[in-house]
């Protein structure tokens, strides 16, 4: 190490040379200056502390396992539009509101919700209609759209936030595809694997070598597409930023290939939707980094 490099070493504060242990958890560096010894997992518990103080990101929670069973009944456009709502779910109330400080929203009127979904006004009736019967939507007194907390809502969990996934509102309505495209998007929440992000048929599953990730003939089917239909909608999506697709070596599934004993799994936008509370790793975020 040259002289200059080694000045710069020291007046950054880092230690130099080895570290040699003094007792009280606390050890020295070659020049004798006292430094605190942290364990790595000391040092991961206050890395996300500080991501979590500072991720002021607006968000709703969904249940996962509350939803597979509704998801499974919603035409996929319907829950597309579904998903366009999360950002006007207000919080603690879960009323869909307009945008802007709680003090100066109002609830979202048939006109209102026609200009969200981009369609004519006289479509939003029916649209309601089936939301209300699968449960997704419920009305007040008043006659105010709500969304139902069993399973979408905003606020603070007082739940295992585990078992939850969450959708940022923000990066949500820059993803441009059409609501049939959105809901399939929408129909994959419950199937997120907490540490990695892609989409398995066991989400809760904390052994690597035991996650089971679905395939595209997979996925086609619980979202009630052809895999050929499936692909064109992931395709859109890819460009959109919402996920990424990646060929893995086929799973147990031979017919699921892709020909040439590959098979397609998908990982969904971490900045759009994820479980975990903390950021997920740098290759992941890396893919996503330009996505908007």
């Amino acid at each position: 190490m040259t002289h200059k490099s080694r000045m710069q070493q020291i007046r950054s504060g880092e230690p130099v040379g080895n570290l040699t242990p003094i007792g009280n958890g606390h050890a020295k560096d070659e020049l004798g200056r006292i430094f605190k010894l942290q364990s790595f997992e000391a040092q991961e518990e206050k890395r996300r502390r500080g991501y979590m103080k500072r991720d002021k990101r607006i968000f709703s929670f969904s249940r996962m396992q509350e939803m597979v069973d509704t998801a499974s009944k919603l035409s996929n456009k319907h829950a597309g539009y579904m998903l366009m709502l999360f950002p006007y779910i207000q919080y603690r109330t879960n009323i869909l509101v307009s945008p802007g400080r709680k003090e100066n929203q109002i609830p979202l009127t048939d006109k209102d919700l026609a200009e969200v979904f981009g369609i004519n006004k006289r479509y939003v009736s029916g649209i309601i209609t089936e939301l209300k019967e699968i449960g997704v939507i419920t009305e007040t007194r008043e006659g105010y759209y709500k969304v139902n907390e069993r399973y979408h809502f905003r606020g603070r969990s007082r739940e295992d936030t585990y078992m939850l996934v969450k959708t940022f509102h923000t990066t949500l309505k820059k993803i441009k595809v059409n609501p049939a495209e959105l809901g399939v998007l929408y129909k994959l929440l419950p199937y997120i694997h907490y540490e990695s992000n892609l989409v398995c048929e066991n989400p809760f599953e904390d052994d690597p070598k035991k996650v089971r990730f679905l395939n595209t003939s997979e996925i086609a089917e619980k979202v009630g597409l052809s895999r050929q239909k499936l692909n064109d909608t992931l395709r859109k999506l890819v460009s959109s930023g919402a996920i990424a697709t990646i060929q893995r070596k086929s799973g147990i599934v031979p017919q699921a290939s892709d020909g040439d004993g590959r098979e397609t799994v998908v990982l969904i936008n971490p900045y759009v939707i994820t479980r975990k509370r903390e950021d997920h790793s740098v290759i992941t975020l890396q893919l996503f980094s330009d996505s908007f």
